[in-house]
Formats: C-alpha cells, structure tokens, sequence
C-alpha cells in the first residue's frame, strides 16, 4: 500500500499523459489533440514555486476536465486530498480507514 496526495498527483500529470500517450513510440498512433495536450502539460510550471490548486485549475483548462486531477475515495466516493492504494484494488481516504479500524474497536 502507498500514500497518494493530490499536490504529487497533479505535479506528476504530465508523466503520466506521456505514459498514457507516448509521442515517441513508432508502433502507436497519437492524434494531434493528444499531442498538443501532452506538449502543453510539459511546458507547464510544476516546481514547488506554484501551488498545487492553481496548477490543478491549469491543468484542468489544458485538458478539458478534472479527472487528471482528482482524488476520489472508492468507499465514500468523496473527493479527498489523500489516498492510500492497497496494490492497486482500492483506494480510500483517511476518514474511511479511520472508519474501519474503530470496527476493529467495536469488536473488542
């Protein structure tokens, strides 16, 4: 299991395009949108000098939508500052494992 923040996440969005549509692979087909997304995501700011939320509002214009830059707990469905993944199955926020070690504590 691992911590995912959103200041880490939306700093790592333009990896993460390029992982998702590499240019520089011959055997796959970027189309142009795609393209210019993913030049426009790499020429963005993301040292600690800018804050995460006004990288986030860039990001999400670049793009057209939030999904890059959103942190949803799969058992509340809230949008949350932090996860943790467990092997890669699920990812919850703090208050719901809180949640679930206090049923640990009604068993008791």
């Amino acid at each position: 299991m691992f911590l995912i923040t959103l200041d880490k996440t939306i700093r790592g969005v333009a990896g993460a395009w390029h992982d998702q549509y590499p240019n520089d692979n011959p055997n796959y087909d970027l189309d142009e949108d795609k393209r210019i997304i993913g030049n426009k995501l790499s020429a963005l700011d993301t040292s600690y000098k800018v804050g995460y939320l006004t990288l986030k509002e860039q990001v999400d214009k670049i793009i057209g939508n939030s999904t890059w830059t959103t942190l949803m707990c799969e058992e509340c469905g809230k949008e949350v500052e932090a996860l943790v993944e467990f092997d890669g199955t699920m990812s919850v926020c703090k208050e719901c494992l809180q949640n679930a070690l206090g049923l640990f504590e009604q068993e008791s």
